[in-house]
């Protein structure tokens, strides 16, 4: 779903959920999701 709206393929979005876990150095995505928010990263 993720790849259909950014219209690349699901192999691309693992690509790129890797390094936003790495460099958010979570590891999951919902650790992920925490630390984007608390670095405002991600904003609602």
């Amino acid at each position: 779903m993720i790849g259909e709206l950014l219209h690349i393929s699901e192999h691309g979005v693992d690509y790129h959920f890797r390094n936003i876990l790495r460099k958010l150095e979570a590891d999951s995505r919902i650790t992920a999701v925490v630390k984007g928010l608390y670095y405002g990263v991600i904003s609602v």
